[in-house]
């Protein structure tokens, strides 16, 4: 009844009742029924307007839509064993994102049947609280004995035993779980998952294993790679570790596995980009160029969003953007200057990743530097360095030598770097904001100061790694005119359990809805990012993720 109720709510904030954009047939189908869903292009609210074609992402499935004057249809059978069925529509080119552009379905299932799996899926997210005490690591062992006593022999449920032994410290259980997986369920994505499971939390510090059980980790996750288990997440996490030679596969090895990764399914192009990944590694930079450009070619003629319905996707941007950058740099170094530059030149006409932008003016000054273009390579470095990358002002010191001489170079950065008049630069809003103590206030409050602001949430390991560090920030700016303020979308109290004891010097302020983003110029579908106001109000430096280096304001 409540995903029923969830469908309600989120038709009730569609925009115009009386023209949805999105209707289906029947209302509330069961299991083998065909469905139909209706998408109306022309309805008020509707983002996937003109002739353009969409397709549909119903659960794993893309469907192309059928069009008919102003609609698009799309019909499918309910599969049986499901509770609901989820939907989302979209173009080659953009994803309808508001709340009525993806739906959830209540399909009418017999009386007394329960899925099972999404059952386990949860009672693994219920236990996720324990990070954030919504839920005692008591209560977590009194609901893993209660599940204990009736077993099931199935890898989602060994899976989330793997999880919930995790949220209490239990190592010895979670290795004799995952020992009875490594049995019965090598080769699944379960088994991938709760291996990863226990590596996130090894990764971001949360347990600490003795060097034996690190060792198996290790070695378990390495013979899932050779048995051809190729789940992304988990081929991510072990390609990470094979980079910093944390293995004892041999590179052959570790190239066969990554080779019947990308043969299994030729058209995902992340499979080519961590081939290509173990290529520059290796040096063979012949082969990582042709990796590289395959999967540029899948991402630039849409293969993602035919194939997956990937449209837009950070991941899919960052690693369009990486492979750029790594080719440029690839064909730099064997004197294809033009290629690339063409390379370079994308990514900063793109804009979608201010981190990889920066690498790439970077980049681009070290191939007019080898050209002897002197002024050009300034301008690609100068840029670099007033987006915050940390290598450009020594790049600059060399060109400053070349363009001008020896003398006088600090007074020139500084007054390269000081804002035109007239420059355009995001002038942010005012908006009002409640502390975590509860002390209301507004933006402007903050003129006439440097204001470093941080977006972060307490569900990400990385995010919460990176706090000690910006903790060293302000005490280096202690009595100066900075404040430093962060943003977060977790709740007051799971918060306040956290930074308890773990704790956070910034001032953490609290705002309704993603009001504060549009205020500051920032994306609300993505965190951490790190923004530098001047006093001015001004927004200088913005940067996605990571932690903050905001140089260009400390010259």
């Amino acid at each position: 009844m409540s995903i029923l109720l969830l469908s309600a709510i989120l038709f009730s904030q569609a925009g115009d009742t009386a023209h949805p954009v999105l209707t289906w047939e029947p209302q509330i189908p069961a299991w083998g029924d065909t469905m139909t869903f209706t998408y109306h292009h022309t309805a008020p609210d509707a983002v996937l307007k003109g002739a353009v074609p969409i397709f549909a992402k119903i659960e794993d499935e893309i469907i192309p839509c059928k069009r008919k004057d102003d609609i698009s249809l799309v019909q499918f059978v309910v599969p049986d064993s499901v509770p609901y069925v989820g939907a989302f529509f979209y173009s080659l080119e953009e994803r309808d994102p508001p709340a009525y552009g993806r739906s959830w379905v209540e399909i009418n299932i017999p009386e007394g049947w329960q899925s099972l799996d999404f059952s386990l899926q949860m009672l693994r997210h219920r236990w996720f609280g324990v990070k954030f005490g919504k839920i005692t690591p008591e209560k977590v062992r009194e609901e893993i004995d209660s599940l204990r006593q009736n077993p099931i022999d199935q890898a989602l449920y060994r899976h989330l035993l793997t999880y919930g032994f995790l949220q209490f410290g239990k190592l010895d259980s979670v290795f004799d779980v995952l020992a009875q997986m490594r049995e019965k369920d090598a080769g699944s994505t379960d088994y991938a998952w709760a291996l990863l499971a226990v590596n996130y939390d090894v990764h971001d510090k949360i347990i600490e294993l003795d060097t034996e059980k690190l060792a198996t980790l290790y070695e378990w996750m390495d013979e899932e790679a050779k048995l051809g288990n190729t789940d992304r997440g988990f081929l991510i996490w072990v390609g990470m570790r094979w980079k910093e030679g944390n293995t004892s596969l041999s590179l052959k090895e570790r190239e066969r596995i990554l080779k019947n990764a990308v043969n299994q399914a030729p058209h995902e192009y992340w499979r080519h980009v961590f081939l290509a990944d173990h290529y520059l590694a290796t040096r063979d930079t012949l082969k990582a160029e042709e990796e590289y450009s395959v999967a540029i070619d899948l991402i630039l003629t849409g293969v993602p969003q035919k194939k997956n319905g990937e449209v837009s996707g950070l991941l899919l941007q960052r690693n369009l953007l990486q492979s750029l950058l790594n080719r440029g740099r690839i064909r730099a170094a064997q004197g294809q200057y033009d290629a690339a530059l063409a390379d370079l030149s994308l990514i900063i006409f793109l804009k979608s990743d201010p981190q990889i932008e920066r690498e790439a003016y970077f980049e681009m000054g070290k191939v007019y530097q080898w050209l002897e273009l002197y002024k050009r390579a300034e301008e690609a470095y100068l840029e670099a360095f007033r987006q915050g990358y940390p290598d450009a002002q020594a790049a600059l010191r060399v060109t400053y030598l070349m363009n001008y001489g020896e003398e006088g170079f600090e007074a020139w950065l500084v007054e390269q770097l000081t804002p035109r008049e007239g420059e355009e630069l995001f002038l942010t809003r005012d908006f009002a904001f409640t502390t975590l103590d509860g002390e209301e206030g507004r933006w402007f409050d903050f003129r006439d100061k440097i204001v470093v602001v941080n977006r972060f949430g307490l569900g990400c390991g990385g995010i919460r790694a990176q706090i000690p560090v910006l903790n060293q920030l302000v005490d280096a700016y202690k009595g100066q005119e900075v404040e430093f303020v962060a943003f977060s979308g977790d709740g007051p109290d799971p918060l306040k359990h956290y930074l308890a004891e773990h704790p956070f010097k910034y001032r953490m302020l609290r705002v309704e809805g993603t009001d504060f983003c549009d205020a500051l110029n920032a994306n609300p579908a993505i965190k951490p990012w790190q923004i530098v106001i001047d006093p001015r109000g001004r927004c200088v430096s913005t940067r996605l993720g990571g932690l903050l280096m905001p140089r260009r304001w400390m010259v």
